[in-house]
């Protein structure tokens, strides 16, 4: 537990933001510096532009704040020349954010009475971005929003409005108190915000370039991964999807109409139950035009997908592609979830070594989870969790599990608190209460299967939460068995930051019973 105990430390120490001296803040700014760069300099198809920017603003910030912030000189990773920080991570954030280009598609994706929404693709000046916070001027104030998989939504009060100004939001204030105290301290003591003119973007809706030319990936690593998911997907297509298809065409007729009542006869009643759930808090309409793929798993068949907008009171607003899983027998909807990004799916599918059934059933299960959060599926959340698996959140241990017997790698003693399943479950209740909204989104992910060659997967993912109340973005260790009907996670782990050893596989003793 020795190796265990240093990684917790280590992310206390960020999380809390300690800082005694000035010589402890100058190595937090050497440390944000160090993440914002691993982000920027990562491979292709794991690199994250939203992620470096907040960490070399933070560490700007923690700069401007030192008493010699301005002359602090550190050795550049790249070149190893020495550079003065502050002044590098000011040219560096420029050059990033100079780089993001909104461009938006040729028509508008929704018009009302009183509004109208256009879509755009989100760039880095050659592939699309998987992940970026922004904001931008409705006409009536600013409202926050996110690009998912290199797509973005905005939509205007003020339908002569032609000239939008989005910001890209690279200050994540909100994270920084949640998790890097030393940071928001910072960012009190200055007052105000650093600023860059090259964050702020100005985009005529009415001007359009041609999508084929910024619409898809163009990096060889990504594209070679998503060929192999294609290939798969293809190979997986169901037959004979006329009702199917049928049933998906009265889908989009209804969210189009403001109706689900509509395709009340395309739903089981646990289907619809969940389809109810999932549009009656907030605004919504479809992006673009679905294109549906059909997947045969099993006894169901999974409709890929309707790209959807949701809007909420307080000004936040997030793309998600709804997915439709068919029963076999009724050919009715029988559930739904939020499909993963491109780079999670691709991730799954890309292990050409794995059975592509349990590919598949991994893709369900974290779609089901993301998904529970956002529809408050207490139930489900309740059912997928053994008994006595071990839950680590933040720094907090909790208890549950079934079957086999999981526990840490080594005994030695840490403080931890522990809850019971029912006061985990009550806190998750407490939490759904009191937000409009819990969304949870799957980033970067990284998927190993036990050496036993037993059907237990170890998946690391960063996610993003998201609620009306609280928001931050971690790092998730899922233990999951799929030797059962339903998945199970065994365990489950959350750190604050990417560590160089995260915990794993390695970590876990597994006694098979």
């Amino acid at each position: 537990m020795k190796k265990l105990i240093l990684l917790l430390i280590a992310a206390l120490f960020v999380v809390n933001g300690y800082c005694s001296n000035d010589e402890d803040k100058e190595q937090q700014i050497y440390y944000y510096y160090l993440q914002g760069h691993k982000s920027d300099n990562e491979e292709k198809e794991n690199s994250s532009i939203g992620d470096a920017l907040r960490y070399y603003y933070w560490s700007l910030v923690l700069c401007s704040t030192h008493p010699q912030g301005s002359t602090l000189m550190f050795q550049d990773l790249d070149t190893g020349e020495d550079i003065v920080i502050k002044e590098w991570l000011g040219n560096r954030i420029d050059d990033l954010l100079q780089r993001i280009k909104f461009i938006p598609k040729k028509k508008p994706v929704m018009k009302s009475k009183n509004s109208v929404a256009y879509e755009m693709i989100v760039t880095d000046g050659a592939d699309r971005i998987p992940w970026l916070k922004f904001e931008y001027n409705n006409g009536n104030g600013y409202v926050e929003s996110s690009v998912e998989s290199g797509l973005a939504s905005i939509e205007l009060m003020d339908k002569d409005i032609t000239d939008v100004e989005i910001v890209v939001c690279i200050e994540n204030k909100v994270d920084a108190e949640a998790r890097a105290k030393e940071v928001y301290d910072a960012m009190q003591q200055l007052g105000a915000p650093i600023t860059f003119t090259s964050a702020v973007k100005k985009v005529d809706v009415k001007k359009v370039q041609d999508e084929a030319s910024v619409g898809e990936y163009h990096d060889d690593a990504i594209l070679n991964k998503k060929a192999e998911t294609d290939r798969l997907i293809e190979e997986s297509l169901a037959n004979n999807m006329d009702d199917y298809l049928k049933a998906m065409k009265a889908v989009e007729k209804a969210l189009r109409n403001k109706d689900v009542s509509e395709a009340k006869n395309y739903f089981t009643p646990d289907g619809y139950e969940m389809f109810e759930s999932l549009l009656k808090n907030g605004k919504y309409y479809i992006l673009g035009t679905p294109e549906y793929k059909f997947v045969e798993i099993k006894d169901m068949v999974i409709c890929r997908s309707i790209p959807m907008q949701f809007n909420f009171k307080n000004n936040v607003g997030f793309i998600r592609h709804v997915v439709f899983r068919f029963d076999k027998e009724s050919r009715k909807v029988n559930s739904i979830a939020f499909k993963l990004t491109d780079m999670a799916e691709i991730d799954i599918l890309g292990k050409d070594q794995w059975n592509p059934g349990s590919r598949m059933i991994l893709i369900n299960f974290l779609e089901d989870y993301q998904t529970a959060y956002a529809l408050k599926r207490l139930d489900y959340l309740d059912k997928i969790f053994s008994d006595d698996a071990l839950i680590i959140v933040g720094t907090v241990l909790k208890q549950k599990q079934k079957g086999d017997v999981m526990h840490l790698a080594t005994e030695t003693k840490v403080k931890y608190d522990t809850l019971s399943k029912g006061k985990y479950i009550d806190k998750l209740h407490n939490v759904f209460t009191k937000n409009e909204f819990v969304n949870i989104r799957f980033l970067d992910t990284d998927f190993t299967q036990h050496k036993s060659g037993l059907e237990l997967y170890g998946i690391q993912v960063k996610q993003e939460y998201l609620s009306s109340t609280y928001g931050d973005v971690g790092y998730l260790f899922l233990m999951v068995d799929l030797r059962e009907e339903l998945p199970v996670i065994h365990v489950r782990t959350w750190e604050p930051e990417k560590t160089e050893n995260p915990i794993g596989f390695d970590d876990i003793i597994v006694e098979i019973i």
